[in-house]
């Protein structure tokens, strides 16, 4: 590098701050629908509720179908505090299903009522 150091007064000079935007270019805010508010805390309650299911076990059989993960296939690991289990990776989305309609009758929420 060859040259003079720039002061700072003029490595500044020309840069400015950018201007605030206007009230009217900003995007609205969606405000939430009452029934979107209770989606999303039934949600909550479902997640919990299908994470208190899950339970040791072997982790070289899958907790949905019972049978062995072999070596090389896909899976996916749930755990809940210190509790894991093991899935075929087409098995979890299945399981997950089943435990959330569950969790639905147990809660005694109606899937008619929560759907948009």
């Amino acid at each position: 590098m060859t040259g003079q150091k720039v002061p700072m007064s003029a490595r500044w000079k020309r840069r400015r701050a950018p201007k605030p935007p206007d009230a009217r270019e900003l995007p609205a805010t969606p405000i939430l629908r009452v029934d979107e508010a209770r989606t999303r805390v039934e949600k909550a309650r479902i997640a919990r509720w299908v994470a208190s299911r899950i339970i040791s076990w072997p982790l070289d059989n899958c907790f949905c179908c019972k049978r062995p993960i072999v070596y090389g296939a896909k899976w996916i690991e749930l755990v809940n505090d210190n509790e894991r289990a093991r899935f075929h990776f087409d098995c979890a989305p299945a399981w997950r299903a089943q435990q959330e309609v569950a969790a639905r009758k147990a809660m005694g929420l109606n899937q008619k009522e929560t759907s948009p």
